[in-house]
């Protein structure tokens, strides 16, 4: 449980250097069985479950304030350890010097000794060194943490009724089982009524520091007990305590107590200390509501803060992929796409998706949707540049190809279509000369009709690639 630091250097100056330490960093709580005598069989129930009861309540309280009595009874605990140590070690040194049938220690200094002798003796001189600076040791030396872990502990016990009018026995229960808070009772009954008796017991201040009692039927007895509990939950946790639940309407809504984030819908603290704060709920789409609770001593207060709308407008921010986390100043508000409202002022956001990279912007009042792409974390810019440039050059070259066949083409056309005209006068309808140029001219004029058409296709895909490759290549 303590430490012991302890360096001596021996020959013509002797120096010692004691620093005692409280290396034990828990408060550790042992809530024992009740003890009960003449209960009838159906009041034998409620003696086993009243420490249960107890402990389900005190097991919600984790740290413990040392007082400035507890530090001293943990000093005086410390130092007598190390001296009971130090008497122990000095009588063993002075039985091993009794079998070697050596002389009295001052005295044997001046004959010659062995080394085991020799060894003997510097080793008395130092704990008789030890003894004399722990005698004299200031208990406010010793250092101790501001509170420690309240840790519930089992008992060791072979007994799981502890309780005894006498007390004595506690401080040795403690000690034995490594623990510094005892909860112990009892419960008898006569004439129908029962009788409850609780003790607190403390090792460091060595004392029953807290009794409780009463008595009444066994429908009142345990509504009794649950007034007595606020007086037990101030011994465990050292200081003074209140119990303090905001709840929000809408649930979503964050909580914050000065300038600590607690969460949202409900938050709930039964160890606070006493004294005023200032509670700010704020939620996407309302009106931020700031209040000041006061909370005394052993209290239980509950409030309930409503938040009203906001009538600015919302904001719809979209993402691909969906579902990407929104942070609004760093807080997280839900995930896209979702509407946001922010009472109309410009606040920066964060859209965060796992497999692609951070967006971050300043939302617009002025803006009611915003989509979003996120960029992969595995994409290659200069790959997409190089195939945006790809695709302009592939609508380049078919232009090319295209133009040239539907003004060729064309021309073709014309000029079947006049010698046709020529010799549509000479020849019959049905010569064959005449349906050659009439099949021919039809051919040129698909030809031309089509090449035209890829053309004016190479033209649109052309104009469209030449701006994505100019957008793309402004973004970079």
């Amino acid at each position: 449980m303590f430490t012991f630091v302890f360096s001596a250097f021996c020959g013509n100056s002797f120096k010692d250097v004691v620093e005692l330490k409280d290396s034990f960093k828990s408060w550790n709580v042992i809530i024992t069985s009740f003890a009960y005598e003449n209960l009838s069989l159906e009041n034998v129930y409620l003696a086993q479950t009243l420490p249960l009861k107890i402990a389900s309540v005190l097991k919600g309280y984790d740290k413990h304030v040392l007082s400035v009595k507890e530090k001293l009874g943990y000093a005086n605990i410390i130092i007598n350890g190390e001296v009971l140590k130090v008497r122990q070690n000095i009588d063993k040194l002075n039985r091993d010097i009794h079998k070697l049938d050596l002389k009295d220690y001052e005295l044997s200094l001046e004959d010659k000794h062995s080394d085991e002798e020799l060894s003997l003796y510097k080793k008395l001189e130092k704990e008789r060194k030890r003894f004399k600076l722990l005698s004299s040791y200031n208990p406010s030396d010793i250092v101790f943490p501001v509170e420690k872990d309240i840790v519930y502990l089992e008992s060791s016990s072979q007994f799981s009724k502890l309780f005894s009018p006498v007390s004595d026995m506690y401080g040795d229960f403690l000690k034995k089982n490594s623990a510094d808070l005892l909860i112990t009772g009892s419960l008898s009954e006569m004439a129908g009524y029962l009788y409850y008796r609780i003790e607190v017991f403390s090792r460091p201040l060595d004392r029953t520091i807290l009794v409780l009692e009463g008595g009444g039927s066994p429908e009142t007895l345990s509504s009794q007990i649950d007034g007595n509990i606020d007086d037990l939950i101030s011994v465990v946790l050292g200081r003074k305590w209140c119990s303090v639940v905001v709840k929000t309407n809408p649930i979503t809504a964050n909580i914050n107590i000065g300038d600590k984030y607690f969460g949202t819908g409900i938050y709930r603290n039964d160890n606070l200390l006493p004294g005023k704060y200032i509670v700010s709920v704020d939620a996407p789409g309302y009106l931020e509501e700031i209040i000041e609770i006061d909370v005394g001593f052993k209290e239980n207060k509950e409030f309930e803060v409503v938040l009203v709308k906001d009538k600015a407008p919302a904001i719809l921010i979209n993402s691909f992929p969906s579902g990407a986390d929104i942070y609004l100043s760093s807080l997280w508000v839900g995930k896209t796409p979702m509407l946001i409202s922010n009472g109309g002022v410009e606040e920066p956001f964060l859209i965060r998706a796992s497999g692609y990279a951070d967006f971050v912007d300043v939302l617009n009042p002025k803006v009611t949707n915003m989509d979003i792409v996120l960029n992969s974390m595995n994409f290659d810019f200069n790959s997409y540049i190089k195939d945006k440039r790809e695709d302009f050059y592939v609508s380049l070259a078919g232009l090319m190809f295209a133009l040239p066949i539907s003004i060729l083409s064309y021309g073709f056309y014309d000029y079947y279509q006049k010698d046709l005209v020529d010799k549509k006068n000479l020849v019959n309808s049905n010569n064959r000369e005449f349906q050659r140029l009439t099949s021919t001219m039809y051919g040129i004029n698909s030809v031309f009709v089509g090449s035209a058409i890829l053309a004016s296709s190479m033209v649109v895909a052309l104009v469209i690639d030449m701006i994505d490759y100019v957008k793309v290549y402004d973004e970079r």
